[in-house]
């Protein structure tokens, strides 16, 4: 088996760009390796356990949303999503409120509509909670040109099934937990659709993923929303929010764009 890294390249561009509902020869080896996989990455919700769900706004006469307004779309009215094709509706949830909170990027002074909900059994999930992928290259490389090796290790290497393993699921962890922007192209989606429905196919109930916009929060979708019940909503205001951040630009800049400008160190 070639490098992980080409291996995804290749599925993703495959299904973006030539077939997206029946695989080539090639692509159906790489899914049976995450078929086989699959054991390795399976967690469980219990029965009982109480999730989150936001959304910005509320009903008049400043009530919170609830029950059919905060649950998942009907299906007529649902987007292209990052897990779900238009017309496939699914129930994302959030461990705790200010994860979820964070996920419908608020502004102050917003208001906010949180709905609780109850798992109503016990859930078999794919859980993508890993740590980001080790072998990611710094920011501004292209991690599947000639150009760029993986870091070395004597233990590892790319024939190594542990290797492949923990390369692929890392990116699929990574795909998954990325913040969905408004400028995203449908096309991108495609990969994180087409996984989602083959583990619903598998057998499973839901995916926990990584939180993009909360340190240590994680999401979950869960395929049907019958699994939950709806318990109560809130109402809550944002007032104030805070970033951190850390300066990453290059050492050695420029300060003017005038001819004659000058690179100065800092």
């Amino acid at each position: 088996m070639e490098h992980p890294s080409r291996v995804w390249k290749k599925f993703c561009d495959y299904i973006k760009n030539e077939n997206r509902f029946c695989l080539n020869a090639e692509n159906r080896k790489f899914i049976t390796f995450i078929r086989k996989t699959l054991k390795n990455h399976t967690g469980e919700l219990e029965k009982g356990r109480k999730l989150c769900r936001a959304r910005i706004g509320y009903c008049e006469p400043y009530e919170p949303y609830s029950d059919d307004e905060i649950n998942a779309p009907p299906e007529d009215k649902t987007k292209n999503s990052r897990l779900s094709p238009q017309g496939i509706s699914l129930l994302y949830l959030s461990n705790e409120l200010e994860t979820a909170i964070s996920e419908v990027r608020p502004w102050i002074g917003s208001t906010i509509s949180i709905g609780v909900f109850k798992l109503k059994k016990r859930l078999k999930c794919i859980g993508l909670m890993e740590k980001p992928n080790p072998f990611l290259p710094p920011a501004g490389i292209d991690k599947t040109s000639d150009d760029f090796q993986p870091p070395a290790d004597k233990n590892k290497t790319s024939n190594d099934d542990d290797f492949q393993e923990q390369y692929i699921w890392n990116e699929i962890n990574r795909i998954f937990s990325r913040p969905v922007s408004p400028y995203d192209e449908q096309q991108e989606y495609i990969p994180t659709q087409y996984l989602a429905a083959f583990f619903k196919e598998r057998g499973y109930e839901g995916i926990i993923y990584r939180s993009a916009m909360k340190a240590g929060g994680f999401n979950i979708c869960v395929f049907d929303k019958k699994n939950v019940s709806y318990e109560r909503s809130f109402l809550y205001q944002i007032d104030s929010l805070k970033y951190y951040y850390t300066n990453i630009t290059n050492n050695c800049f420029v300060t003017s764009k005038k001819k004659g400008a000058a690179i100065t160190d800092h």
